[in-house]
């Protein structure tokens, strides 16, 4: 959807739409700002600092749209609408929070190199002052941590001691003491380690492994969620086109069925699932237990349960 010069613009174009074509609308906008975060994030050819921008951006620009959506909710008349925008607020601030959350470890990571480098900086500094070797006591050396063999080493975000490599274009992982943990031989390694697993990518391919770098997954998904952003030690995986869960062990607790999933959003383990635009709960085991026939569902702010909130007939 195009943004809008103004609030009036915004009430002329959509108070005369249906909430079906609303809903559509909105969900266009939410699904083209998903391909927008996605593409930053493969984006293997951008430096760290480069892909902050470009989130930094993106999050702009969302937020933007909140606020004249906002807006229009206060000003809205048309009462049939504004579930529909209410909802649409709350996906934007699902993509905003995912955002921060990945501008954060990607400045923890810029912040790691700056004091490697002012670190390497400050020993070069202190060489260059050393005495003359007739005036300087006996030498002893330090033990070199890790010698000079990848081509880039970053911190490994909120896991500070594990540690990328590149080497050959192709990634791996050491622990702080500059053992390899695993050698460098996948395209792609998550930022976070979480529940003592981290993504990994091989030939367009997803899995995870653990802190020892064993492949707890084999790569074998075309998409995966980290762990940290699901509860009940699953997290959602996708299949071509459709989503399902996984357990820590890699067992397939409910096979990749889903147009789309959200997270686990309840304590007992709900989580919202959607096939052919219609909205409806399974239980961690996979159990439909509420069928696939509404138009939306929203979680009650003050309340454990949910309100299906049904924008049609």
């Amino acid at each position: 959807m195009p943004p809008f010069d103004s609030l009036k613009q915004v009430v002329i174009q959509l108070a005369a739409i249906t909430p079906d074509e609303l809903h559509v609308q909105l969900s266009q906008t939410v699904t083209k700002y998903e391909g927008e975060i996605k593409n930053i994030s493969q984006d293997k050819s951008l430096e760290p600092s480069a892909k902050v921008a470009k989130y930094k951006g993106l999050k702009d620009r969302i937020n933007e749209t909140k606020t004249r959506y906002t807006a229009y909710l206060q000003s809205l008349k048309f009462e049939e609408n504004k579930p529909t925008v209410r909802n649409f607020l709350g996906e934007l601030d699902k993509l905003t929070k995912s955002l921060d959350a990945q501008i954060s470890v990607l400045e923890q990571n810029l912040q790691a190199a700056q004091a490697l480098v002012r670190q390497a900086s400050s020993a070069k500094t202190a060489e260059a002052l050393q005495p003359s070797p007739a005036l300087a006591p006996p030498e002893v050396s330090a033990p070199e941590v890790v010698k000079p063999q990848y081509d880039y080493v970053e911190d490994g975000g909120s896991s500070s001691d594990i540690i990328r490599v590149r080497k050959d274009g192709k990634w791996g992982l050491i622990d702080e003491r500059g053992k390899e943990i695993v050698k460098p031989q996948y395209d792609d390694i998550g930022w976070i380690f979480s529940k003592n697993r981290i993504k990994v990518e091989r030939d367009g391919k997803w899995g995870f492994i653990d802190k020892k770098g064993r492949e707890i997954v084999k790569p074998q998904y075309d998409d995966v969620a980290d762990f940290m952003f699901e509860v009940e030690d699953m997290t959602s995986v996708k299949r071509g086109s459709k989503w399902g869960f996984i357990n820590k062990e890699g067992k397939e607790v409910v096979k990749p069925k889903y147009d789309h999933v959200e997270s686990f959003i309840t304590r007992d383990g709900t989580v919202c699932v959607k096939n052919n635009g219609k909205w409806g709960l399974i239980n961690k085991e996979g159990e439909e237990i509420v069928p696939l026939e509404y138009d939306s569902i929203e979680e009650l702010k003050d309340s454990r349960s949910f309100l299906d909130k049904i924008f049609g007939d």
